[in-house]
């Protein structure tokens, strides 16, 4: 668990090495009943093809940071 995710009763695995982009696994809400929230894991960019670590593997499909695809300004040039 990290951060204020902890706080609010998020249960957040820790990021892991490269492992083929194949494993996934479940952020859950600590409330009652227990539940999903979204499902974290290795993904690659479709934009560079790199593998990086997506907080959420269906939504968020662009690699960030400081040499990542999601802040591009080219994009809109």
């Amino acid at each position: 668990m990290r951060g204020q995710a902890a706080a609010i009763g998020i249960i957040e695995p820790d990021p892991w090495p490269f492992d083929g982009c194949k494993r996934r696994e479940p952020v859950m809400d600590a409330d009652d009943p227990l539940r999903v929230v979204r499902k974290v894991g290795l993904h690659r960019c479709m934009k560079c093809r790199r593998p990086f670590f997506s907080e959420d593997v269906l939504r968020l499909r662009l690699c960030s940071g400081a040499q990542g695809c999601r802040g591009d300004e080219d994009r809109y040039s």
